[in-house]
């Protein structure tokens, strides 16, 4: 992970699975699925997963906040993403 709070594919997998996400089967694609936990309740409209983008060391600051957003929407809290995200400055 970068200082500027950037983080990358395989930082991104290790917080999912701290917050019991569980990736579906990948075949042939740099896309990978990320199911919601099954305590989680889902808004009217929302996908119950996460699309992750495989084999980045780093993602663009974008792409972060995106992520940080989806998770966010999901009902995790700050504390929650800065325990899975040690050492990634959340705003």
């Amino acid at each position: 992970m970068s200082p500027n709070g950037q983080f990358g594919t395989n930082d991104l997998r290790k917080a999912l699975k701290k917050l019991k996400f569980t990736p579906q089967k990948q075949s042939g694609s740099s896309h990978q699925k990320w199911r919601v936990p099954k305590n989680i309740k889902i808004s009217s409209g929302q996908r119950p997963f996460i699309i992750v983008i495989q084999g980045k060391k780093t993602y663009i600051r974008p792409t972060c906040d995106g992520y940080i957003k989806q998770l966010l929407k999901f009902g995790f809290t700050f504390d929650d993403l800065k325990k899975c995200f040690k050492k990634r400055k959340l705003n």
